[in-house]
């Protein structure tokens, strides 16, 4: 895992892991936040796949003020408008490349950041960015389940 143009990616960290790891899934290079490593094959392949209907949670900050029609349309949710934009939440279960930024865009919206902040019942909390953790037995056993994975 490297990035032809040599900037950081998750694949720097990985390396420096004393296990196999790869991650379950990946995040463009604009976007921050949440990305589950595992060294289980089929746990990985599970969660990944279009058909496991995982929900993955963003937090999404777009230029200026969003008509609240535009954000209906996108499903937003935890709405905050300020002066310098408008922050709010959404929820996929698809994870097609871009798909946030693309709808974004359909209602006359950029968007500034993006942030995965939850895959599943798992949820980034206050980690900072570039570092990691081990799930909790209770968080690994709730993906496993979800999918019925051993």
């Amino acid at each position: 895992m490297r990035d032809e143009r040599g900037r950081p990616c998750v694949g720097d960290l990985l390396e420096k892991s004393t296990n196999r790891l790869f991650p379950i899934g990946r995040l463009d290079a604009q976007t921050t936040g949440l990305l589950l490593c595992t060294s289980d094959g089929e746990l990985g392949r599970n969660l990944a796949h279009p058909s496991s209907q995982v929900e993955r949670t963003y937090r999404v900050t777009v230029a200026g003020k969003a008509a609240r029609e535009a954000l209906r349309r996108l499903g937003a949710r935890t709405v905050i408008q300020s002066a310098h934009g408008t922050r709010f939440e959404m929820t996929l279960t698809s994870g097609a490349n871009r798909e946030i930024r693309r709808a974004c865009a359909q209602q006359g919206l950029r968007v500034v950041s993006l942030e995965r902040i939850a895959f599943g019942s798992v949820v980034l909390g206050d980690l900072a960015p570039g570092n990691y953790r081990t799930l909790s037995e209770r968080e690994t056993r709730r993906l496993r389940d979800r999918k019925g994975t051993t």
